[in-house]
């Protein structure tokens, strides 16, 4: 995990306590939305409640091999 955005480890960390949750508003896009745009993705790909999973080409945009954060 070590290669992960820190924003990436924070999101992880926030599905598995509960704060950030699919399909609802949690006020978590604010998380990987800029993110997103950083990438040079549109913001809406880090909204959980918007974009349900979250794909993996923003999760792990910069690490080797695939995971999506669906199954965190």
């Amino acid at each position: 995990m070590s290669n992960l955005d820190p924003r990436v480890i924070v999101a992880l960390r926030r599905i598995r306590s509960g704060d950030f949750i699919y399909g609802e508003d949690t006020n978590q896009a604010g998380l990987l939305g800029p993110y997103c745009k950083d990438l040079g993705l549109p913001e809406v790909l880090g909204d959980p409640q918007r974009t349900v999973p979250i794909p993996c080409r923003v999760s792990f945009s910069n690490a080797k091999g695939f995971l999506t954060v669906y199954h965190s």
